[in-house]
């Protein structure tokens, strides 16, 4: 029997209306939609190319549009097998609305033409790992990619995990060895410590003589083992001569000292030549007015001056104006020639004589001027005298070596802020002279203390006071200081 599409092929210009009764069959029936009854009335239902079934609607999940007319309905032969693709044509999915058996009006003549009729099949495509975007989507392709975004998680923190362990686990065996290696090597505080320790005094100093730069250690005690001499390395040396260099062209000169006063031991160069000390005599006037006056008890320092006299340069008048401890303040601290002219003229320099003659020191800076002249090896000696009363622990010490501690001008502080000291000293300073130079200086002297050592250091010179000059003077501090690598 011939099916309705292939009978209206055959009678051309007929409607799906005028044989609708006659193309019936005894199989299921299919709902119509607005698309067929328009195509019947046009007479332009299109056969698929395999000749009896019409391929199933591929985009069946899009949300249909109800109709707004009543649908009309064909009878069709159930296909026998899975239909194929439809054309490109097709627009709209099909309407999937179940109609009554009877629901087959021929009055739908009217209604609007469609391109093709749709059919439904009960053939599904196979399941695909990617069906295309938007509703499409395969939920296989969903499933995949969730166990990896899972796994990856996973992955992720099995590896932090793993490398907190790492970082707090204990070192292993081979780890303490490494960084044994690694440890950087003893400085000269620390090789100095484990050296036989020495109490440095007068009779136990014995500087070397000469220009050039040299170590030197304190003669073994009686029935001791001879210990080894320390030798100023080459490097040292060279280092020490190129921070001078520039003062060196101008016929200047220089003497230094620096003795570590555990051991006894230390470098020193020009330690007999005179240069002209300028204040930095104050530091050592200051301490034995300290010991000879106040700790004696002869005066305090909340005592007032009492002679009466005027300083030189008539700035400070000494009639009971001050008091003993804020002169020695001020001669400290800000280095004041008026209040330390005013003690030196109060007390009689014939005790300073004396005093200086029981530490080894020539007498007769007592009575040059109130600015003398000395050495190297003299200012050694003041300061060795003076570290010794510093460290007494004595109120009057104490009070004292706060004083040294926080003056305002010192090369030696300046020029070893970076290498972590504690300074207690008293520069001095002058200008160019027109006096063959005669009162040129840049000097200072003192105590540096560093990791639990004392050094003693003493830097002389003629170089005349200028900004540039200090600054290439607190070099040569530098270079010296570096140079205490080489005592142990």
């Amino acid at each position: 029997m011939l099916s309705a599409r292939d009978y209206l092929k055959s009678t051309p210009g007929q409607t799906a209306e005028q044989i609708g009764p006659a193309a019936e069959n005894a199989g299921n029936r299919r709902s119509s939609t607005p698309e067929d009854a328009q195509t019947r009335t046009c007479g332009e239902a299109v056969a698929p190319e395999n000749g009896d079934a019409v391929r199933p609607q591929t985009r069946s999940n899009r949300p249909q549009r109800p109709s707004a007319r009543p649908s009309a309905h064909v009878t069709e032969r159930p296909a026998s097998r899975p239909a194929e693709r439809t054309s490109s044509a097709s627009k709209r999915p099909a309407n999937r609305t179940a109609p009554r058996p009877d629901a087959h009006p021929a009055g739908q003549a009217a209604a609007r033409p469609s391109k093709r009729p749709a059919t439904r099949s009960s053939a599904r495509p196979a399941p695909t790992l990617y069906a295309g975007s938007g509703p499409d989507q395969n939920p296989l392709r969903r499933i995949v990619l969730v166990a990896g975004v899972v796994a990856a998680c996973a992955l992720l923190f099995f590896g932090i995990s793993n490398l907190f362990s790492t970082c707090s686990a204990p070192p292993t065996e081979e780890e303490p060895a490494a960084e044994a290696e690694a440890e950087s090597p003893p400085t000269p505080e620390e090789r100095l410590a484990a050296l036989p320790a020495v109490e440095t005094g007068l009779a136990e100093l014995d500087l070397p003589t000469g220009t050039e730069p040299q170590a030197f250690a304190p003669a073994p005690a009686e029935g001791s083992a001879v210990a080894v001499q320390p030798v100023l390395s080459d490097a040292s040396k060279a280092a020490i001569d190129q921070a001078f260099a520039p003062f060196a062209e101008n016929d200047r000169s220089f003497g230094f000292a620096l003795v570590d006063l555990g051991t006894g031991r230390g470098i020193a160069s020009n330690v007999d030549a005179v240069f002209y000390g300028a204040s930095s005599f104050k530091g050592p006037y200051c301490v034995y007015f300290c010991q000879s006056q106040i700790e004696t008890g002869l005066v305090t320092r909340d005592d007032f001056v009492t002679s009466g006299v005027m300083s030189e340069s008539g700035v400070f008048s000494s009639q009971g104006s001050d008091l003993i401890g804020s002169m020695i303040e001020s001669a400290i601290l800000f280095s004041s020639n008026d209040t330390y002219g005013a003690l030196r003229n109060d007390y009689s320099d014939d005790a300073l004589a004396a005093y200086l003659e029981d530490l080894g020191v020539d007498p007769a800076l007592a009575y040059d001027t109130w600015f003398p002249h000395y050495t190297v090896r003299d200012g050694v000696r003041l300061w060795l005298n003076a570290s010794e009363y510093l460290s007494s622990g004595t109120e009057t010490a104490q009070w004292l070596a706060g004083l040294l501690e926080r003056d305002e001008t010192s090369y030696l502080r300046e020029a070893l802020k970076d290498e972590g000291v504690q300074v207690q000293s008293k520069p001095g300073w002058s200008m160019e002279s027109f006096e063959n130079g005669e009162y040129n200086a840049l000097c200072d002297a003192g105590i540096v203390a560093k990791d639990g050592r004392r050094y003693l250091v003493s830097v002389m010179s003629n170089i005349p006071y200028t900004t540039s000059n200090v600054d290439l003077f607190e070099v040569v501090i530098a270079a010296v200081f570096a140079a205490r690598g080489d005592l142990a």
